[in-house]
């Protein structure tokens, strides 16, 4: 799950949160204002019709009390004093205290009021006159109740502005991921953009200077490997002309072939240094032509070598690099594998290299191992051929700067796949 997710989830967990205690305060207080206004409001009917009714004469006291009363207010009198029902309404407490309140206030303190089951107000008024005024009153303009979750719609604006304003404070954190691999794939990558809060471009600027220091290293490394090798190469140089003066032949043969050698492997170490440092732009490049090409050297010189793809096939990356690989990938499967059989497949964002033999392969447990420096894998590669372990390690760096993968299989029948994917436009 990203940062930004983990944070939404807390500020929707606890505006959620929020939105429910906020509802449960809500309904209380509307319950209890509610209920009591409107038991307060019927009071002080019953009492202003009490009033009204006043030393009435029979007749008149029918004719009031019809007037008054209503769907929801029913209104009569009584010779006997009345059972008030029991308030056993929620939160009966704090509403009969209310009306205690509001019934000192009016002045009519032996005023008796029930709050029953059934939601009804019933209000009993003594009369001077030793009779009881009864009210009833309830029905739907008692109930009362309250919209759940009021404030949805202002919740839901208000989350979205705290979700956009996070997506816009975590936004810059996916680039230091990018950014770290694209420094993996090319010390040469550009610098992070020193953009957005201030902690944000601190981190950009310590993460440029160590970037730099990198680069510094790699440059450093570089020129002292071809310091070491234009040295070594002129004693070299000077040792082969030497042996012009040893007079055994076979002696003489093989101090060349050590030479030789050395010279190889100089070149091989110098190479490998230069593509870890991969200064070498990534531009257009036909990699259908490039292997076909390749697969055309090999046959030149002898060897089994044959390319089954598209002619063309246009790809983003690094053509000398990307030459040196594949060369070092066909050349091994021609040297240890006695053939190359090279197939090109392609979509729109990928391109799969295959490239297979007919050697003895590598043992799976001994790949990984493989695609490491100056490591030859004896089970599987005869020493006597040559070679300095670093042919599979250049490759895979090269694919790996790239963006891409190298991997190993099996061929049916005997022999090794080495399988490269690269993606068709760089990253």
């Amino acid at each position: 799950m990203s940062q930004f997710a983990r944070i939404a989830w807390i500020i929707i967990a606890g505006f959620i949160a929020m939105e429910l205690i906020a509802y449960g305060v809500r309904v209380h207080d509307e319950s209890v204002s509610a209920t009591g206004a409107y038991a307060a409001s019927v009071v002080d009917r019953a009492v202003a019709l009490d009033r009204l009714l006043g030393d009435a004469s029979p007749e008149e006291q029918e004719r009031l009390l019809a007037a008054a009363s209503a769907s929801d207010f029913h209104a009569s009198l009584s010779s006997t004093e009345p059972k008030v029902p029991q308030t056993t309404w929620r939160h009966a407490g704090e509403i009969s205290a209310e009306l205690d309140a509001h019934l000192r206030k009016i002045g009519a303190p032996d005023v008796r009021i029930g709050l029953s089951d059934q939601r009804t107000v019933t209000v009993v008024v003594p009369r001077s006159t030793h009779d009881y005024l009864i009210v009833r009153a309830g029905g739907t303009a008692l109930a009362t109740h309250a919209r759940p979750f009021v404030g949805t719609v202002t919740t839901l604006i208000v989350v979205g502005l705290v979700l956009w304003a996070t997506r816009r404070s975590v936004r810059h954190l996916p680039r230091f991921a990018e950014a770290a691999e694209a420094l993996g794939r090319n010390a040469a990558a550009p610098p992070l953009a020193e953009t957005g809060p201030r902690e944000v471009r601190r981190a950009a600027a310590a993460f440029n200077e160590m970037a730099r220091r990198v680069r510094a290293y790699l440059d450093e490394r570089t020129h002292m490997l071809a310091a070491v090798s234009h040295d070594l190469r002129t004693q070299l140089t000077r040792l082969a002309m030497r042996l012009e003066y040893v007079s055994d032949a076979n002696q003489q043969a093989r101090a060349r072939e050590d030479v030789a050698q050395m010279t190889r492997l100089l070149d091989s170490v110098l190479a490998f240094s230069r593509e870890d440092r991969a200064d070498e732009p990534a531009i257009s490049l036909d990699i259908g032509t490039l292997l076909d090409t390749l697969a055309d050297d090999e046959r030149g010189l002898g060897h089994r070598a044959e390319y089954h793809g598209p002619i063309h096939c246009v790809m983003d990356g690094r053509p000398t690099a990307l030459r040196r690989a594949f060369t070092n990938l066909i050349d091994n499967a021609v040297r240890y594998g006695g053939e190359a059989d090279i197939t090109l497949s392609s979509d729109d964002g990928r391109v799969v290299v295959e490239i297979a033999d007919r050697g003895p392969g590598i043992p799976a447990a001994d790949r990984a191992r493989a695609l490491q420096p100056f490591q030859r894998l004896e089970p599987s590669r005869n020493r006597t051929t040559g070679g300095t372990g670093l042919g599979l390690a250049i490759a895979h760096t090269v694919v790996t700067r790239h963006g891409g993968a190298l991997t190993f299989s099996e061929r049916a029948g005997g022999g090794l796949v080495v399988r490269v994917e690269l993606n068709r436009t760089s990253k």
